[in-house]
């Protein structure tokens, strides 16, 4: 983690900005549903959230996992009509890969979309949220990240961090 790279969490509910050991949480306007219900507002909107001052920044977009190309596209057009010529877009799935393991699910629930994630056969499997699969895939434990309280009937242990808001970034210090 660069001490130039601002790390921006897009959800339906707030917009998290991650700069200097610092997170500030803003409410977020024109997303719905994890994609872009108004181009030009939500331009305008990020440039106003965003200190795009004398220091050259790079911007990280932390975008949902499963969104489609043509909504990749979209926030595309958003990030190079801000101006922002250094940018950078990943996905919840790039930061918590690193803490995957064959014991455990990870599910991302974010008010945007609630995914979950595990790993089968050396490979990472990542779908929308479906409790009855959860349940079958024989995991011993489950890991909640993200700022959605999500009910899960379970009888695995499931683990909540105490700061749900910042548990995003304390993965991403972590991996790197």
């Amino acid at each position: 983690m660069n001490k130039h790279d601002t790390y921006v969490k897009l959800t339906d509910k707030y917009i998290y900005v991650y700069s200097n050991k610092t997170l500030k949480k803003y409410d977020s306007k024109y997303i719905k549903n994890g994609k872009v219900d108004n181009t030009h507002k939500l331009i305008i909107y990020l440039n106003n959230l965003l200190n795009k001052g004398i220091f050259k920044r790079r911007y990280i977009f932390i975008l949902d996992t499963l969104l489609c190309n043509s909504d990749l596209f979209v926030y595309k057009y958003v990030f190079e009509n801000m101006g922002l010529l250094n940018y950078k877009i990943i996905n919840d799935i790039d930061i918590l890969k690193n803490h995957l393991n064959d014991d455990n699910i990870i599910i991302m629930n974010w008010s945007s979309s609630i995914n979950y994630c595990y790993i089968n056969n050396n490979e990472i499997v990542i779908n929308k949220f479906n409790e009855k699969i959860i349940n079958r895939i024989g995991k011993k434990y489950i890991v909640m990240c993200g700022d959605t309280k999500t009910h899960l009937k379970t009888n695995i242990p499931v683990f909540n961090y105490e700061d749900e808001y910042n548990v995003i970034f304390n993965f991403l210090k972590e991996s790197n």
